[in-house]
């Protein structure tokens, strides 16, 4: 079995359909992969950005977050001590972001909460939640990306004109906008082989994943 058949193509899902495969869990590492704006890419940057990630988590667990967290501070600041996760599930859109034109009873939490744990191989749990979102004027036209987790909006025929003139039908079947958004494999496994090798410098603190599928071929070619 090759290494392209351990690591997917968005690297964020394991291999399916595969019984002699073993389940990887190298999307704890996503926010080492680059990102996909080609202006913006910077190999030399990217190196050392990786280095010094990898040498912070050597002194703290900093465990893996998806759609859902806004933090509005540095993850690999060196004041950090300390990272819990209280509670891990999905929502039914790609992101969060119209939390900011809603009430902020919908981005609360007590305090005193205690943690939920999962199971490592229970699915993460999704919320059906619906957010009500507040009279307009908003942080963005939300009525143009078809977001699945906000109530049905009154829709004005100003908002109806600015749907259907942001309404892209062909966009599910443009292959090149689709290689612009993703990161090739090969350089995938490239980026997974130096943090391979930076771990070995600097073993990060607690368990928060499991290479050793990608390490045993970590001489690939």
């Amino acid at each position: 079995m090759s290494l392209k058949n351990i690591i997917t193509k968005n690297c964020y899902k394991s291999v399916k359909n595969c019984k002699n495969c073993k389940k990887t869990k190298s999307d704890g590492y996503v926010e080492f992969l680059p990102t996909q704006n080609k202006i913006h890419r910077d190999s030399l940057c990217e190196k050392i950005e990786r280095r010094d990630m990898i040498m912070r988590r050597s002194v703290i667990k900093v465990p893996t977050f998806y759609v859902g967290v806004e933090i509005m501070y540095d993850m690999y600041n060196p004041c950090i001590q300390q990272i819990d996760v209280i509670k891990l599930e999905k929502r039914l859109d790609g992101h969060l972001l119209y939390l900011r034109d809603a009430d902020l009873s919908y981005s609360y939490f007590p305090e005193d909460m205690k943690p939920v744990f999962l199971s490592p191989d229970a699915p993460v749990p999704v919320n059906p939640l619906k957010v009500t979102l507040k009279s307009t004027p908003w942080t963005s036209y939300w009525e143009i990306y078809g977001l699945k987790g906000i109530t049905p909006l009154t829709m004005t025929p100003r908002m109806d004109k600015r749907v259907k003139k942001n309404r892209n039908v062909w966009s599910e079947f443009d292959l090149m906008d689709k290689y612009r958004e993703s990161i090739p494999l090969d350089e995938q496994i490239e980026i997974y082989q130096d943090i391979l090798r930076l771990e070995a410098d600097y073993p990060p603190k607690g368990v928060v994943l499991d290479l050793k599928d990608v390490r045993k071929y970590s001489k690939w070619e």
